[in-house]
Protein backbone atom coordinates (compact mmCIF):
# COMPACT_ATOMS: atom_id res chain seq x y z
CA UNK A 1 0.00 0.00 0.00
CA UNK A 2 1.11 3.37 -1.17
CA UNK A 3 1.15 6.41 1.37
CA UNK A 4 -0.08 9.66 0.56
CA UNK A 5 1.82 12.55 1.66
CA UNK A 6 0.72 16.02 1.68
CA UNK A 7 3.36 19.00 2.12
CA UNK A 8 2.51 22.70 2.04
CA UNK A 9 3.15 25.90 3.56
CA UNK A 10 2.36 29.35 3.66
CA UNK A 11 5.62 30.83 2.10
CA UNK A 12 4.81 29.84 -1.71
CA UNK A 13 4.83 27.37 -3.85
CA UNK A 14 8.09 28.72 -5.22
CA UNK A 15 9.93 28.19 -1.86
CA UNK A 16 12.91 26.11 -1.76
CA UNK A 17 12.54 24.35 1.27
CA UNK A 18 8.94 23.21 0.12
CA UNK A 19 10.79 21.31 -2.71
CA UNK A 20 13.34 20.43 -0.46
CA UNK A 21 11.41 18.73 1.61
CA UNK A 22 8.58 17.38 -1.05
CA UNK A 23 11.77 15.52 -2.79
CA UNK A 24 13.07 14.30 0.59
CA UNK A 25 9.93 12.53 1.48
CA UNK A 26 9.35 11.06 -2.09
CA UNK A 27 11.02 7.92 -1.07
CA UNK A 28 7.94 7.42 1.34
CA UNK A 29 5.60 7.46 -0.65
CA UNK A 30 2.83 9.77 -3.35
CA UNK A 31 3.69 13.28 -2.42
CA UNK A 32 1.06 16.19 -3.30
CA UNK A 33 2.64 19.58 -2.99
CA UNK A 34 -0.22 22.63 -2.41
CA UNK A 35 0.98 25.93 -1.72
CA UNK A 36 -0.02 29.43 -2.53
CA UNK A 37 1.36 31.29 -5.60
CA UNK A 38 3.17 33.63 -3.66
CA UNK A 39 4.06 34.02 -0.09
CA UNK A 40 1.14 34.15 2.47
CA UNK A 41 2.19 34.04 6.01
CA UNK A 42 -0.59 34.82 8.70
CA UNK A 43 -2.97 34.56 5.55
CA UNK A 44 -4.47 31.77 7.65
CA UNK A 45 -6.42 33.88 9.82
CA UNK A 46 -8.11 35.49 6.67
CA UNK A 47 -11.66 34.52 6.11
CA UNK A 48 -12.57 34.22 1.44
CA UNK A 49 -16.29 35.65 1.33
CA UNK A 50 -16.29 36.80 -2.28
CA UNK A 51 -14.09 35.66 -3.79
CA UNK A 52 -13.41 31.36 -4.95
CA UNK A 53 -10.49 29.79 -3.62
CA UNK A 54 -9.12 28.61 -7.42
CA UNK A 55 -6.94 25.54 -7.69
CA UNK A 56 -4.38 25.45 -10.46
CA UNK A 57 -2.32 22.37 -11.45
CA UNK A 58 1.08 23.17 -12.19
CA UNK A 59 2.93 19.73 -12.37
CA UNK A 60 1.93 16.13 -11.07
CA UNK A 61 1.73 16.45 -7.97
CA UNK A 62 1.98 20.22 -7.84
CA UNK A 63 -1.03 22.73 -7.58
CA UNK A 64 -1.26 26.33 -6.10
Amino acid sequence: MTKSILVTNDDGIHSPGLHALADALRPLGEVTVVAPDREKSAASHALTLRRPVALRRLDPGIYT
